[in-house]
């Protein structure tokens, strides 16, 4: 506490004005004389005359303690009391949304992860002070800002609906380096506080361990309940290199849920089916970890992947699907695709002074080979571009 008046205004005004009231109290009250016939009733006033003294001894009075606060209360306001602090500060507040694959998961209730979250999302914007200043940062495999800092609350429920469902992976990174980019602003003339980040998501965030909150402190909102999935983590759909008119398709599958889980997976090709097989007995996924208090998953239990082999004779183009049988609570990772091109031969462009053992060897393997000779291949005006490029690309593959 300061005062802006200089220290003797203050102190000149209790001089002038406390000692003159408490002295009011110590004298006393001068009385007129009267000639009465009996002072049986007066016993009280003529203790007070025998007394000769002008002062009286100072009592319990309610009336002066008042009247003292009174005046040192003006007296305070005279010297003009200041609170010194810092300027003002705005609280930043920082939500980082998961908008990846898993959070398309459906809960019991019905509504996706991501619907969830934003609902979680819209209460904190509904409780945010006017002194409170708060941004939205959407993140899977890449983070964008969807709403800058702001305390215009219809802005941020806009910006929290805004944000739709991904096919990505969940990675944290970048959101957090974008976020705390952005809680760090330069040439402003108000300052902000360390933020306050508010992560919701389903957990299943792959680069946890790089995670590091530099300033400010992170708050974890787990979305969802449901854990039993069983999806499609990849699949390679590729022609034989023999025989173009083969092809092979090669699809892993991971239990992702706390239960063991029996699967078949069936390839279609334009919607038909063509094949199924049963897959073996897939481990539940067991092995966990928390990093900043959120659950994530680390190294798959053993057995809880599982890979099936198709292979097939296709001479056209097509389109192939695979599809895991049953269902969950994700299904967006129960079917994949893969368009596959149609056939083509195998060109090989042989460089050679006559070499026929090299000749014969690569027209016993290949369809069609071109032999050129090293002088012809050097030569710049037998050695035109469109001789060796068909339809935009490299007509050899060899």
């Amino acid at each position: 506490m300061n005062f802006l008046a200089p220290w003797h205004v203050p102190v000149l005004a209790a001089a002038l004005a406390l000692p003159p009231l408490v002295l009011l109290y110590f004298l006393k009250l001068k009385r007129r004389q009267m000639p009465i016939a009996s002072t049986l009733l007066w016993k009280r006033a003529v203790h007070d005359l025998q007394v000769n003294s002008p002062f009286q001894r100072l009592r319990n009075n309610l009336l002066l303690i008042l009247q003292l606060l009174i005046l040192i209360a003006a007296i305070a306001a005279i010297s003009e009391p200041v609170r010194l602090g810092k300027r003002g500060i705005d609280k930043a507040m920082v939500l980082l949304i998961d908008q990846s694959a898993s959070m398309g998961t459906k809960e019991a209730d019905g509504r996706t992860r991501l619907q969830i979250a934003k609902d979680e999302a819209h209460k904190i914007v509904n409780e945010l002070g006017s002194s409170q200043r708060a941004m939205v940062i959407a993140f899977c495999d890449r983070a964008r800002v969807v709403s800058a800092f702001t305390n215009d609350r219809p802005q941020l429920r806009a910006a929290i609906d805004a944000i739709e469902q991904t096919d990505g992976p969940s990675r944290l990174r970048e959101a957090m380096e974008l976020a705390e980019a952005h809680s760090t602003p330069i040439g402003e003339v108000r300052e902000v506080t360390s933020s306050q980040y508010i992560l919701l998501t389903d957990g299943r965030l792959l680069d946890s361990e790089e995670v590091r909150v530099e300033r400010g402190k992170m708050d974890f909102i787990p979305i969802g309940a449901a854990i039993e999935n069983v999806g499609i983590v990849s699949l390679d759909v590729r022609r034989n290199y023999d025989r173009p008119e083969q092809i092979s398709a090669l699809i892993n599958v991971r239990n992702f849920g706390s239960k063991p889980a029996k699967r078949d997976i069936s390839l279609l090709v334009d919607g038909q089916i063509r094949d199924v097989q049963d897959l073996p007995e897939l481990a539940p996924y067991e092995q966990s970890d928390k990093i900043h208090g959120a659950r994530y998953t680390k190294d798959p239990a053993d057995n809880s992947q599982a890979t099936a082999a198709f292979e097939m004779m296709l001479d056209t183009a097509a389109t192939v699907e695979v599809r895991l049988s049953g269902g969950d609570s994700l299904v967006i990772d129960d079917r994949a695709f893969a368009v596959v091109t149609p056939p083509r031969s195998i060109k090989a462009l042989l460089v050679t002074s006559g070499n026929r053992f090299l000749r014969n060897a690569m027209a016993a393997v290949l369809d069609h080979v071109d032999i050129m000779s090293p002088t012809d291949y050097e030569d710049p005006r037998k050695n035109e571009d469109a001789k060796f490029l068909e339809d935009g690309r490299c007509a050899y593959n060899v």
